[in-house]
């Protein structure tokens, strides 16, 4: 266990990552590796295409990922934007980050708010943080 330390602080030091950082980074890589993004995102959109909302959310995430598909923000909105009508609560909150950031889409705070209370309502932990972050450090929503 101490040379396994050894060689994770040698390699964190050439790699300017620390330990945990660099074995995060190394579990991602391997993982990713193993997977087959390019048939995953196929099928996804052969499903998402008939309207299934989880596979719309799916697909929308290896856009906005480029995982097995070239990265394309606004296609990311896009296949949200279907899963997130059909009430998907992941594709609402992910939805309101595109539109708070400025991805793919203009920047636009009160579509964000807007889909982070869809979610939210839904009971989606993650958009209910979303949004009082957004209550708590924008001068505009007080």
């Amino acid at each position: 266990m101490v040379f396994l330390k050894e060689v994770l602080n040698t390699i964190g030091q050439f790699s300017g990552l620390d330990n945990f950082e660099w074995v995060d980074s190394l579990q991602r890589r391997l993982i990713s590796e193993s997977k087959d993004f390019e048939k995953a995102a196929y099928w996804y959109k052969k499903s998402a295409e008939q309207g299934n909302s989880r596979a719309q959310y799916n697909l929308a995430k290896c856009y906005e990922n480029g995982e097995g598909v070239v990265k394309d923000y606004e296609q990311a909105v896009y296949w949200y934007t279907q899963a997130a009508e059909q009430g998907d609560a992941d594709a609402q909150n992910n939805l309101g980050l595109m539109y708070e950031n400025g991805a793919g889409v203009e920047k636009n705070l009160e579509k964000a708010i807007y889909w982070y209370q869809q979610a939210a309502e839904l009971g989606d932990a993650n958009a209910q943080c979303n949004l009082g972050q957004i209550y708590y450090f924008e001068e505009n929503f007080n």
